[in-house]
């Protein structure tokens, strides 16, 4: 991945920017009164919109200045990738919605720039604040939010796709760069473990590690047949609440269609925050090879360091380090 720079200093969107969006999407009645540059976002910029009969919306907007993470674009083909784009959002949306998950509902989508020099959506506001937030307010209540949530989610493996990959490749017939999940996480911790041995003298066990991996996927039978719809990065803040507590998911570009899915599970500091997608359990030489593949891919992450200026911008555009942590889904 090769970075580039950009500029230290960044201007928020104003009112009259994104009142031609607004008024697009919700016709000429409304009257957009203020615009809020909302926190957390860092692949694309998100705006509270509000309008002078005290209606709110939230406007997202594809832009080079308001991604902080100073990457190439993602490869859609990949489905490791940032989920980040109009295109992964609204094919996204469509699947979930026909799947009859709650998701924040598309208003407009204006991927020709009309309104603004970037591609950019309007999508309703919910005001129930993030699961994560409610998990670290109110836990005992939050558990109700999760159990809806999981009644939803039993709905994913049912819809499924053609071939493995996000949904807005497969949705329009492409491929994706790896021939089978399998295949794409082991070439994935090789590259790994050959840029860890470049930049670090002690990775000594190279060889022994390269010849484990590759024993580990040898033992994974291929699968056949569709694949089910699952969500990348399920976790509790990627999950809103509706004004009565009822959860939607977001981040939704990451969604993909893949084989047998196995268990994703987040945490934010409270044992109740997990979830898991209900599917068959994989086998264990998946697991086994999953589990010592993630780690190497970790390893040599071009992340910037937690001094770094990337890394600065990023938490002041969050508000905060996220307290959630991860167990990595597999998509196989």
């Amino acid at each position: 991945m090769t970075a580039t720079r950009k500029p230290s200093t960044r201007k928020a969107l104003t009112r009259d920017d994104l009142a031609p969006l607004a008024r697009a999407a919700l016709g000429p009645h409304r009257a957009l009164s203020f615009v809020t540059r909302l926190r957390g976002g860092t692949k694309k910029g998100v705006y509270r919109l509000a309008f002078d009969d005290d209606s709110t919306a939230v406007a997202y907007v594809w832009s080079p200045d308001e991604d902080y993470w100073d990457a190439d674009p993602p490869d859609l083909r990949d489905p490791f990738s940032h989920g980040t784009g109009l295109d992964l959002f609204t094919a996204a949306h469509d699947r979930l919605a026909a799947a009859g998950v709650r998701t924040p509902r598309l208003l407009h989508a204006d991927a020709g720039h009309t309104h603004l020099p970037a591609d950019a959506a309007i999508v309703e506001d919910l005001t129930g604040g993030s699961l994560e937030e409610a998990l670290q307010r109110d836990p005992r209540t939050a558990t109700t939010a999760l159990q809806r949530l999981a009644e939803q989610l039993t709905a994913l493996p049912a819809h499924r796709g053609p071939a493995f990959g996000k949904v807005a490749l497969v949705d329009n017939g492409g491929t994706p760069s790896a021939g089978s999940c399998e295949q794409r996480v082991t070439d994935g911790a090789l590259r790994s473990i050959g840029t860890i041995a470049a930049r670090d003298p002690r990775a000594a066990a190279r060889e022994q590690l390269t010849d484990r991996i590759r024993t580990l996927a040898a033992a994974v039978r291929p699968r056949t047949g569709t694949h089910p719809l699952i969500h990348g990065e399920l976790g509790p803040d990627h999950v809103l609440l509706t004004a009565d507590g009822h959860p939607a998911l977001i981040d939704r570009g990451s969604l993909c269609s893949t084989s047998t899915w196995s268990t994703n599970t987040s945490s934010s500091g409270s044992a109740s925050a997990r979830t898991t997608t209900p599917c068959a359990p994989p086998a264990r030489t998946r697991t086994g090879c999953a589990s010592t593949a993630w780690p190497c891919t970790w390893a040599w992450s071009p992340a910037p360091s937690p001094s770094s200026t990337a890394t600065s911008r990023i938490r002041n555009r969050c508000g905060r380090s996220r307290s959630t942590t991860w167990r990595r889904p597999w998509p196989w």
